[in-house]
């Protein structure tokens, strides 16, 4: 398991850098192979010849028709419409009811935003912003290759703001036809390069059908990718988009991925934003059920990762997304991933997310006569590989829809809902992590069901959970298992959790309940867990409990977090917390923050290794040092002032600024140069935080440097 962590960063940082090298390089030569450009400003002129730079072409679309694979289209600033004198094929309309402001069919093209008409070599999107606005009524952009018979497609697109799309699936029609995908972008079977691309207030529309049994399905309100085989996005923001499932005879349509939709694609991402997504399952009149046993369920308020898509998805945020299960008369519809679901259908999929926050996303049950389940705050994942590394998980929420007659929803999982139903191998990764004050609440008004894990919700699933801290998470009433994770499955396969070296701490909002809570037939291996002010730490010895094996335990009245729960959020250690230096069998190199895990002593227990000021030291000439650090100003409220103690070797000169071993007082800088230094002896520095009364607070790291050289003591292994 530590040895998958210790290269994860590195794995992810190689490939990514290795597929935009090949995507993007691969369209510049292609370009310059063939290097026709065409200009488009809102103040062109469509006509034959047209994209000069005194003559450039008006509409997006009269761009594209009449560029050839391997044409760069740049675009100057302003806002593009579709436009009605556009003659476009069927394909362009196949996949909803109104046209695309821009269509590309079976060609390969860059297309280039936030130019001017007096500057087409330097593009600035801040300045000079590029709309494709679909004014409520037009789909922004499509891209498909037809069929595998017609030339390939391709887009690099940057520079742009596609807003106001929408997408509509056709009423009254069975299946497909109905459905809608991809009202900012839909794109089929061909690569993309996306950088610098903001979707927002997209809508996806379901169709009402009054003649079948169920709703079309609206997905992707800002982006669908299905079959994409190699796509890269960079700064990409989905904000404000939204999937609709229409309304069915019986149960309403599903609606998946609010702002992000993926189907058997393969995409790397980074820094990505994903914020204020709706997606909504279609309400029905009928019972809430069709003949396959199917609700109208809302799968992703921020993104569905669908069957078959590989996404390594880096620096990343989710947060105020929400998922809303569609309402009936009988049978609610289910909300699975208030900011994401990964799901596996057939395919199988797996997501990969590293350095991200996903906080304030929800999920909600649809209300019937039984309300229905809602599962994942945060993220949902059924059946599928899910790596989580240095990501945080806070205040997200699951509420159970309302049931009038029969069952109130249950609810699954605030932060983390992962579950396995079949027989295959489903595994996932937890590491250097926080989930903490998330919310599980089951529907009111009905017969109680069952429902828990405030933080973490295992069912069926292997999964690793390493350098992890799970804190505060809650309950609403009635009261529930596993405030802090749940390990359940009641038949095979079972769920087999290893906890190594976190944190389970804060878990006393329901009185009596474990914050571990392992059901018959599951296993939970734990070593080294820091137990602090919960309630109850396990179900071990209960009635009906599964297997827990605590080796090595740590027991404290608490942790000692900076500043937990609102509005802060912050679950770094302090100096005297019982985490610190109480996991030196960790083989795990780096903290959630990628800071050493042994510059001050052992490794700590759970996701922060405390590190108040990290310091680094630089030669920068014959006789100089140059020192940066980096304080944790919540860890040291109260500083005033700086101090640098420097030895001296035998025989080498103090610096001017002071004498050695003495104090040299630098008042709030983080940086500093020592001159005067002997050429090529080896200094030992460190810097210590101190009060107005010179009163010491914390030190930083201790660094070796000499001139010309850095000597920062970072293992790269440790035994």
């Amino acid at each position: 398991m530590d040895g998958r962590c210790r290269h994860a960063l590195t794995l992810l940082v190689i490939t990514g850098l290795v597929l935009g090298f090949h995507l993007g390089q691969g369209g510049t030569q292609v370009a310059q192979a063939s290097p026709g450009v065409i200009r488009v400003a809102v103040s062109g002129q469509d006509v034959s010849g047209c994209g000069s730079e005194v003559q450039p072409c008006r509409t997006l679309q009269f761009a594209v028709d009449q560029a050839t694979s391997g044409t760069w289209i740049l675009v100057a600033e302003g806002t593009y419409h579709y436009d009605p004198a556009d003659s476009l094929p069927s394909p362009c309309y196949s996949e909803a009811i109104a046209a695309p402001v821009v269509c590309i069919l079976n060609k390969q093209l860059d297309i280039l935003g936030g130019y001017t008409t007096s500057n087409w070599q330097s593009p600035d999107p801040v300045a000079h912003e590029t709309i494709i606005d679909g004014q409520n009524q037009y789909r922004g952009v499509l891209l498909q290759r037809t069929n595998p018979a017609d030339p390939p497609a391709s887009l690099r697109m940057e520079n742009f703001t596609i807003q106001n799309c929408r997408a509509q699936g056709r009423s009254n029609q069975t299946g497909y036809a109905s459905y809608a995908f991809g009202a900012g972008m839909l794109v089929d079977a061909s690569p993309v390069v996306f950088r610098h691309l903001i979707f927002q207030h997209n809508v996806a529309i379901g169709g009402d059908n009054t003649n079948s049994e169920f709703g079309g399905a609206g997905s992707g309100g800002g982006l669908a990718l299905r079959a994409v085989p190699t796509g890269l996005m960079e700064h990409i923001t989905l904000d404000d988009n939204q999937a609709f499932g229409g309304a069915g005879t019986k149960r309403g349509g599903y609606a998946a991925g609010g702002g992000l939709f993926t189907y058997r694609s393969t995409v790397w991402g980074s820094y990505i934003t994903i914020t204020n997504n709706t997606a909504r399952a279609g309400s029905s009149s009928g019972s809430g059920k069709s003949s396959d046993g199917e609700r109208a369920d809302a799968q992703g308020g921020g993104a569905a990762i669908k069957g078959g898509s590989y996404v390594p998805f880096q620096f990343v945020t989710i947060s105020d997304n929400q998922a809303f299960g569609g309402n009936a008369t009988t049978y609610g519809g289910g909300a699975f991933g208030g900011g994401m679901t990964v799901e596996a259908e057939t395919f199988g999929a797996t997501m990969t997310m590293f350095d991200a926050d996903v906080r304030g996303n929800a999920a909600f049950g649809g209300h019937a006569a039984n309300g229905w389940m809602a599962a994942g705050g945060g993220i949902d994942a059924a059946g599928a590989g899910l790596w989580l590394e240095r990501v945080t998980i806070v205040d997200n929420s699951v509420v159970g829809g309302n049931g009038s007659a029969g069952d109130a929803g249950s609810a699954a999982g605030g932060g983390l809902h992962l579950a396995r139903f079949q027989a295959d191998s489903t595994h996932v990764s937890i590491v250097n992590c926080v989930v903490a004050d998330n919310y599980v609440a089951q529907g009111t008004s009905g017969q109680l069901i069952g429902a828990g894990g405030g933080g973490i919700w295992l069912q069926g699933v292997d999964a690793d959970i390493v350098h992890t801290t799970v804190a505060g998470n809650d309950f609403g009433s009635p009261v529930m298992q596993g405030q802090a994770i749940i390990l359940l499955n009641q038949s095979a396969p079972p769920t087999v959790a290893h906890i190594y070296y976190s944190i389970i701490a804060d878990h006393t909002d329901a009185e009596g309940v474990a914050a571990l809570h392992v059901q018959a037939n599951n296993t939970a291996y734990l070593e080294r867990t820091l137990w602090a002010g919960n309630d109850e730490d396990t179900n071990a010895g209960w009635s009906g409990a599964g297997t827990i094996h605590n080796s090595n335990p740590v027991e404290a009245p608490s942790a000692l977090f900076a500043s937990p729960e609102a509005p802060d959020y912050d679950y770094h250690i302090l100096r005297p917390s019982p985490a610190r230096d109480q996991a030196s069998a960790s083989e795990t190199l780096a903290d959630i923050d990628l800071q050493s895990r042994v510059l001050f002593g052992e490794p700590d227990i759970g996701a922060d290794e405390y590190a108040p000021i990290v310091l680094t030291a630089q030669g920068i000439a014959t006789d100089s040092l140059w020192l940066r650090w980096n304080t944790n100003s919540d860890l040291i409220p109260d500083l005033d002032h700086y101090d640098i103690l420097v030895s001296c070797p035998a025989g080498a000169s103090p610096p001017d600024q002071g004498a050695c071993d003495t104090p040299i007082h630098v008042d709030r800088h983080n940086d500093y140069v020592l001159t005067g230094v002997t050429t090529s002896a080896l200094y030992t520095i460190v810097v210590q935080a101190q009060t107005a009364p010179h009163t010491l607070l914390d030190s930083s790291n201790t660094v070796q440097a000499r001139t010309g050289a850095a000597y920062l003591f970072l293992p790269i292994t440790r035994k």
